[in-house]
């Protein structure tokens, strides 16, 4: 996988899943022979601008069924941590799970003006990452920058605009930010500080351990570092 893929959140520690292309090929194949038949581009067309949508559509789907099934994730009775299984399952390492989490965690808490919301889920899912990212750190973006992420063109503008004007001020008085190492470590983070906060036993093997452990990071919005 692409590491600067735009449709998609990838990384470089991530696997690819075994797919068979077969009937999707076969397909533009047979696009492109209907094309040239009727000396019509429009037909190759709109057979791309298909394509281009599902893979927008499949990039926020996805953000959101990552962050479902994390938050739910006590309720399936799996041993093991999510972040485990999302690697052997999906191929997808830890770090990509937090940025979907994160990207999905933006829309479920209405971080946005609702009017904006629809806008920035049109945005291709890597662009999405910057807000996403701003927002869990405990930044105020004010209604203003909103609209003008919203109405951004592509990931630099909207990096641009996160660094340049949200960032550069402080993160919201009084915002709290929980996380957690793999040691099971807690810290909080609030006005630029860290603070001790307590230990998880998350090393443990125990099942009954794991899935506390889980269920106490998943409710309380603890963010794995």
């Amino acid at each position: 996988m692409n590491g600067d893929d735009e449709l998609m959140i990838v990384s470089g520690l991530d696997q690819s899943l075994v797919t068979d292309n077969t009937d999707i090929l076969e397909w533009v194949d047979q696009l492109i022979d209907e094309s040239l038949k009727h000396h019509d581009i429009n037909i190759a067309i709109t057979g791309a601008k298909g394509l281009i949508k599902v893979s927008q559509k499949s990039g926020i789907a996805l953000a959101k069924i990552i962050y479902l099934i994390n938050r739910n994730w006590s309720y399936f009775k799996i041993d093991g941590e999510f972040d485990e299984t999302a690697y052997i399952e999906l191929g997808l390492h830890r770090h990509t799970i937090d940025r979907y989490v994160d990207v999905w965690a933006m829309y479920a808490q209405k971080a946005m003006p609702e009017e904006y919301m629809e806008k920035l889920q049109q945005h291709n899912i890597k662009t999405q990452i910057p807000i996403a990212k701003a927002v869990a750190q405990g930044y105020e973006i004010e209604n203003a920058e909103w609209e003008r992420l919203a109405d951004a063109t592509d990931f630099s503008e909207v990096s641009r605009i996160i660094r340049e004007d949200v960032k550069n001020k402080e993160p919201r008085k009084g915002s709290l930010q929980l996380f957690i190492d793999y040691n099971g470590e807690i810290v909080a983070f609030s006005d630029g500080n860290f603070y001790k906060i307590g230990w998880l036993n998350a090393a443990s093997e125990d099942e009954p351990v794991q899935k506390a452990v889980n269920r106490i990071i998943t409710n309380g919005g603890i963010l794995k570092r």
